[in-house]
């Protein structure tokens, strides 16, 4: 089973048509879609795994930061008297910290719209529940 939030969104929502910059979908009215009816179920089963799997590697990934600046740290107080070995620690500490950080904002991203979307199928008739789940597969 897939945990990423956009191949959920996309088995649930069908084919996606792509939108182009500039174009004006509210341009010509389209054609009445047929509505399918959600299996509600599934959707909170399949989001229920992107929410899980985002809430480890989330876990995952502030272990290592935490691990990382710990070690930072280290390296700071034994090698006070090396400073290039304390300048390479802290480059490797930036770096590195600022692509953990950008991982973990992308999986709290992720897990927020799976729990948003997991209170809204509670509560939305299909139509309009098929209508989020096709505007969020564009957006992903």
């Amino acid at each position: 089973m897939s945990t990423s939030l956009r191949a959920v969104l996309q088995k649930h929502a069908g084919p996606v048509r792509p939108v182009y910059a500039g174009a004006d979908e509210t341009a010509e009215a389209p054609a009445e879609p047929e509505v399918t009816s959600i299996d509600r179920a599934a959707l909170r089963s399949d989001l229920g795994v992107v929410r899980r799997s985002s809430n480890r590697w989330f876990a995952v990934c502030a272990a290592l930061l935490s691990t990382l600046f710990a070690a930072t740290l280290w390296v700071v107080i034994a090698y006070v008297d090396r400073p290039e070995v304390v300048r390479a620690a802290v480059a490797a500490l930036g770096v590195s910290s600022a692509g953990l950080v950008t991982m973990m904002l992308r999986m709290w991203k992720s897990k927020s719209a799976a729990e948003y979307l997991i209170t809204l199928a509670a509560h939305l008739d299909a139509a309009t529940m098929k209508t989020v789940i096709e505007i969020l597969a564009k957006q992903v």
